[in-house]
């Protein structure tokens, strides 16, 4: 809509990292599909797609699982109405007048009902062959001591075989240790689901093929998955020369990525053709699970895991709309601030 950021006909390759799973939705082909990602990088407008084009070409009862009902009356309910008002192809398909809810849309008859996490009615509610539960770390763990709202949730669609529930959110308390595959050389998250995490899309990641998001280094070509300790940025310095504590001022003018394959320093801002370095990189970048690798084409090599979900991760380094500088810059800001949950919520939301 001409509200947003970027207005203007849809294109998802804006984000080419979430094609993959709007791709696994439509495929039918996994009960779960789980996306793990850090705020701001695209996942609200997936979800969107992934509405739009179902209810488009293969119209099914939907379920919108949101965490709070101010969300799902005051964010999502009007996002929902810019697409059906915005995609020619639906609005004319909208049932307006009365029957029309700010909890309930029917298009061409089939409804889309939008429920929040606290509402067990809504959960027991009328079957659905397409869930979508979003930002799941917020989600009770216990609607009402009716059960978990994810498995709620999956039960509403036994009716339907190729039901479909698609799970996305930023992580809360999650893990923090990798391993290197000593044949690709890829260093993927540990597979071990460790005591101290809490968070419920991490669990559920973990359950499933566990794919990363990956790319090219614009130096020597060798692929690897963008992680936090990757970004490095520049200290300022006394008058002897001594390195002092970093400055968010400093952080995001001199953000940047070091390559661990070759060690290059990596900017974000150099042009590779008519494209920035990001730009590029995303735009090469392929999802790889445990016991797969990558050639040097792109093209991966192996077999997945065998799952009934299918997981994928996202850092939030990839996001086109946060630089690498923003991403240091609030990291360092809440680290002065020696407030451990302002960290958090920088490395989780920020980073993924």
């Amino acid at each position: 809509p001409p509200t947003s950021g970027m207005p203007g006909p849809r294109n998802p390759k804006v984000t080419p990292y979430i094609l993959a799973f709007e791709r696994a939705v439509d495929a039918r082909t996994h009960k779960r599909v789980v996306l793990v990602i850090s705020a701001q990088s695209g996942k609200s407008e997936a979800l969107l797609d992934i509405i739009g084009q179902r209810m488009d070409t293969s119209p099914i009862p939907m379920l919108y699982l949101g965490p709070t009902k101010q969300f799902i009356t005051e964010q999502w309910e009007p996002r929902i109405m810019e697409l059906l008002d915005g995609a020619k192809v639906l609005s004319r398909k909208v049932t307006r007048g009365r029957t029309m809810k700010k909890t309930l849309k029917k298009i061409g008859g089939v409804p889309l009902r939008l429920a929040h996490g606290g509402s067990s009615s809504a959960l027991k509610s009328d079957p659905f062959g397409l869930a979508l539960t979003d930002e799941a770390d917020e989600l009770m763990s216990n609607v009402k001591g009716a059960g978990n709202p994810i498995d709620l949730v999956d039960i509403r669609g036994d009716t339907y075989a190729d039901f479909v529930h698609a799970i996305v959110s930023t992580p809360s308390e999650g893990p923090n240790e990798v391993e290197r595959d000593p044949e690709s050389g890829l260093e993927f998250w540990q597979n071990d689901l460790a005591e101290d995490v809490k968070s419920t899309i991490w669990k559920l990641w973990l359950s499933g093929t566990q794919y990363h998001w990956a790319w090219p280094c614009p130096h020597c070509e060798d692929y690897f998955i963008p992680r936090f300790k990757d970004l490095r940025w520049k200290k300022p310095k006394s008058d002897t020369g001594k390195e002092m504590a970093s400055d968010p001022v400093m952080a995001k003018r001199t953000a940047h990525l070091s390559c661990p394959c070759c060690g290059t320093d990596i900017y974000q801002d150099e042009l590779i053709g008519n494209q920035n370095t990001k730009e590029w990189m995303n735009e090469r970048g392929v999802f790889v699970a445990p016991g797969q690798h990558i050639l040097p084409d792109g093209t991966v090599v192996g077999d997945p895991p065998e799952r009934e979900t299918i997981s994928f991760w996202v850092s939030g380094l990839a996001s086109p709309f946060k630089s690498w500088g923003d991403r240091a810059e609030r990291y360092v800001t809440a680290v002065l601030s020696k407030d451990p949950a302002a960290i958090q919520a920088v490395v989780n939301g920020g980073f993924g």
